[in-house]
């Protein structure tokens, strides 16, 4: 703010009073007053212009439509709280559901090439949206040069990429931290929005199954080598035990007995315990593994808009004022000039 009004006083220096701009930190009014009288009739012109070039503006702009949808990202309750509420799942990291980020999941690469190679029913055509965004046919010089001195090989990389930007940049997302994931895409076509929408939740559904199936079974092979030590160390346990009780038959008399046996009796217990929760968490495990139904919680589905997101009085307004800007600062910058 100081600096605006610093480089306002230095216009205003050598001035007449009823020309200051700024006096003493304060915005003369009296000024701006008098000049929109005085170019009352130019920046009539202007607005008028502004309209005008606002209107031609409406053609050139292509209609968007809107498809969106809201999932909240949870984890499985059932198998989760079964699992993380033992003691040894504390110990091994336990299996937590799903604790993906949505948003990171979208912006990989390998996510979105899934979406621009599966094949939608657009315009009476099966087509992916390398084929729907069509560089090879377009008239874009830009993608016309690359055309002509890239080799096949080059040229569908480029396409590839081509499709990747033209998808994320119609693409709006966010999550929120109670992993609610809100995702909207806007395109010039309605259908092709809506399947695109729907490609989308579906893969990330398919996505955070897959992420539960493959950390359940990493984990259920990990406890199950566990599993395999434990039942060794038991076999080892009970048999220093048995010795111990072959060769003191009468420790309950020797206190000192007694704590030896107490200390081997618990290794035992224990790990009988440790066995008994590995097989619980192995059989969780397991069924967590074969679940492949829904993890994503719909909230909101896609659907085909018939509505502009663009809408034609937004865009109207925003172009009358981003026109009589230029148009008038283009007038103050020759008249200066002048």
């Amino acid at each position: 703010m100081n600096v605006l009004t610093n480089l306002l006083r230095n216009l205003s220096l050598n001035k007449p009073d009823s020309q200051i701009i700024v006096n003493y930190s304060e915005v003369n009014l009296e000024y701006f007053t008098q000049f929109f009288y005085i170019n009352s009739k130019k920046i009539k012109r202007l607005f008028k212009a502004s309209i005008f070039l606002s209107f031609l503006s409406l053609f050139l702009i292509s209609p968007k439509y809107s498809s969106s949808f809201i999932v909240l990202n949870s984890p499985d309750s059932e198998s989760t709280s079964l699992v993380n509420t033992s003691l040894l799942s504390q110990i091994t990291g336990g299996f937590s559901g799903t604790s993906i980020s949505l948003s990171s999941v979208v912006n990989t690469n390998d996510f979105i090439d899934s979406i621009i190679f599966k094949e939608n029913f657009i315009n009476g055509n099966s087509i992916n949206l390398i084929e729907y965004f069509d560089v090879k046919n377009s008239i874009n010089p830009k993608h016309f040069l690359y055309k002509n001195i890239l080799n096949e090989k080059q040229f569908n990389e480029y396409e590839k990429i081509h499709a990747r930007k033209k998808l994320l940049d119609a693409c709006k997302y966010s999550e929120d931290e109670y992993s609610i994931f809100s995702f909207s895409i806007s395109l010039k076509e309605n259908e092709v929005a809506y399947q695109i929408a729907k490609s989308i939740m579906e893969n990330l559904n398919q996505f955070t199954i897959d992420t539960i199936q493959n950390s359940a079974s990493e984990k259920r092979i990990y406890l199950e080598k566990r599993l395999i030590e434990v039942k060794s160390e038991i076999l080892s346990s009970e048999k220093i035990l048995n010795i111990f009780l072959n060769d003191n038959k009468d420790f309950l008399g020797s206190p000192k007995l007694q704590i030896e046996y107490n200390k081997l009796k618990t290794d035992v217990d224990i790990n009988y315990q440790i066995m008994t929760q590995l097989v619980l968490e192995i059989e969780l495990l397991k069924s967590s593994e074969l679940k492949d139904n829904t993890q994503l919680v719909v909230l909101e589905s896609p659907n085909i808009s018939e509505f502009r997101s663009n809408t034609l009085l937004v865009l109207f307004l925003k172009n009358i004022i981003l026109c009589f800007l230029c148009l008038f600062t283009t007038s103050v910058i020759l008249s200066r000039v002048k």
